[in-house]
C-alpha cells in the first residue's frame, strides 16, 4: 500500500520529500483501521487530490 501512496506522489513532488511526508504520517498513525484514513491523511498532508 505504502509503495502506491509514494508512487503517486513521488510523480508530483521530489522522492525525498515523499519519504519524509510518509514518514510523518507513520509517525502520527498508531494503528489504521481503514486505509482510506490513511489515504485522506496522506492527501491532507500533501496537498494531492485523492481522485486520479
Amino acid at each position: 500500500m505504502f509503495e502506491g501512496i509514494s508512487g503517486v506522489l513521488s510523480r508530483r513532488m521530489p522522492i525525498n520529500q515523499v519519504e519524509l511526508i510518509v514518514r510523518d504520517i507513520l509517525e502520527d498513525v498508531v494503528a489504521v483501521p481503514n486505509p482510506d484514513d490513511l489515504a485522506l491523511e496522506v492527501a491532507i498532508k500533501t496537498g494531492c487530490s485523492l481522485s486520479s
